[in-house]
């Protein structure tokens, strides 16, 4: 994938900070799953939380212990 990129490619940067970024599923453990839709600017606010809370050290380890498609587990 590396080999056959782009070099000139040119990122598409979102128009407002509140436009949609991921469309996630909840698991329906109390009713039938839900469609929950994330914008940039609340992705940005949970990444620099975790950056504050958890102080990143020099080189970092994240148990991810839910399913990847999970929509509650971006942060801990």
């Amino acid at each position: 994938m590396v080999e056959s990129g782009d070099p000139d490619f040119q990122w598409a940067l979102p128009e407002n900070e509140w436009d949609p970024m991921t469309l996630n599923y909840t698991s329906g453990t109390t009713s039938s799953p839900k469609g929950v839709v994330h914008c940039h600017r609340g992705l940005f606010i949970i990444t620099v939380n975790s950056l504050l809370d958890w102080a990143v050290p020099r080189q970092p380890v994240y148990l991810w212990t839910l399913p990847m498609f999970h929509a509650n587990g971006w942060s801990y």
